[in-house]
C-alpha cells in the first residue's frame, strides 16, 4: 500500500511538471489570448471607473459590460491619465445592463485601436455619476496572439492554481519518499546479499589470476541469475575454456576460504546465544 502510495505521489509530481512546462495541446492552446494583466483600480469615485495593465504598451480597443446598482446613464466620457480624449461607444443591453466600447478618439472607424502606453490608466466616467459594477471585460489587441477577456483571466489564475498545487503534492512526495526510505530497515535478504557482495570484494589474486574476472563470475553466478556453466562459457568467449574453467574453480576456491570465515564469526553469535540458555 505504501509502495502504490510513494508511485501515485511521484506520477502527480510528474505530471506537474508536465503542466507547467505545456502551453498546448495538440494545436490548440491552454491558455488562449494574451496576457494582459487588466484590472480595474480601487481608487475611482462613483461614476468613475479605472483600469490598468501590467504588459507594457497595447494597441487595443476594449469592451466593458456593466451591471448598474443605480440607473444607467447614457453619457460616458474616457481618456488616459496622461488625459489623451478616447470615445466611447455606449450600447443598452436587457435587463438594465450596458455595453461599452472604448476606441480611439476622431475616427471614423467603428472600432479603432487606441495606444495605451505603459503606466497610464484608462478612466471612464459618467456625467451623472451613479455605481457601476464591471459583470465582464475584453481587450482586443489585434496586433497579438487575441483577445483578453475576464473569463480567460480567471482560468490562466485557476490553471496557475493547479498546477502549483500539483508541483507541491509532488514536492511533498519527494520528501516524503526521502524520509520513508531512510526510515526503511533492510531486510535479511538484503543483509546477506550485502555479506556475500562483500565477500565477493575480498577476492582476489594475482594479475595472472585474473581477479577481476573472478569477482564478476561470482556476482553473476551468487548475486544474479546466471548459471556457473553459462557464466564459464561467456568468459571463454574471450578466453580458452580451460582457461575460463580455471578462473572459475580458482573463485569459486577463493571465495569458499572467505565465507568458511564469515560462517565461522556467525557461529560465534550462535553459541552466545546457546550459552545464555544454559545458564
Amino acid at each position: 500500500m505504501g509502495s502504490i502510495f510513494r508511485r501515485s505521489l511521484a506520477a502527480l509530481a510528474a505530471l506537474s511538471a508536465l503542466l507547467l512546462s505545456l502551453t498546448k495541446i495538440g494545436v490548440t492552446p491552454i491558455a488562449p489570448g494574451s496576457v494582459t494583466g487588466f484590472r480595474q483600480s480601487r481608487s475611482c469615485a462613483d461614476g468613475t471607473l479605472c483600469f490598468a495593465t501590467d504588459r507594457g504598451n497595447l494597441t487595443s480597443f476594449v469592451t466593458l459590460r456593466l451591471r448598474p446598482k443605480s440607473p444607467p446613464q447614457s453619457r460616458w466620457t474616457a481618456m488616459l491619465s496622461d488625459s489623451t480624449p478616447l470615445a466611447v461607444r455606449v450600447r443598452p443591453l436587457t435587463r438594465g445592463y450596458v455595453e461599452l466600447k472604448v476606441v480611439k478618439a476622431d475616427s471614423s472607424r467603428r472600432l479603432a485601436k487606441f495606444e495605451w502606453s505603459s503606466g497610464l490608466e484608462l478612466i471612464l466616467k459618467n456625467d451623472a455619476g451613479g455605481v457601476y459594477e464591471v459583470e465582464d471585460w475584453r481587450v482586443d489587441l489585434p496586433d497579438r496572439e487575441g483577445a483578453d477577456t475576464l473569463g480567460r483571466a480567471r482560468w490562466r489564475t485557476q490553471w496557475m492554481i493547479i498546477c502549483l498545487g500539483l508541483l507541491g503534492i509532488g514536492a511533498f512526495a519527494a520528501v516524503f519518499d526521502a524520509l520513508t526510505k531512510s526510515a526503511r530497515q533492510p531486510g535479511v535478504r538484503d543483509l546477506c546479499s550485502d555479506l556475500v557482495r562483500l565477500t565477493i570484494s575480498e577476492v582476489d589474486g594475482e594479475s595472472a589470476e585474473d581477479p577481476k574476472a573472478m569477482r564478476e563470475l561470482l556476482t553473476a553466478v551468487l548475486l544474479g541469475t546466471t548459471p556457473s556453466s553459462e557464466a564459464v562459457a561467456r568468459y571463454a568467449g574471450k578466453k580458452s575454456y580451460a582457461r575460463a574453467k580455471k578462473v572459475w574453480f580458482t573463485a569459486r576456491s577463493r571465495f569458499q576460504g572467505h565465507w568458511f570465515k564469515v560462517l565461522h564469526i556467525l557461529e560465534d553469535y550462535t553459541e552466545k546465544l546457546d550459552d545464555s540458555a544454559n545458564e
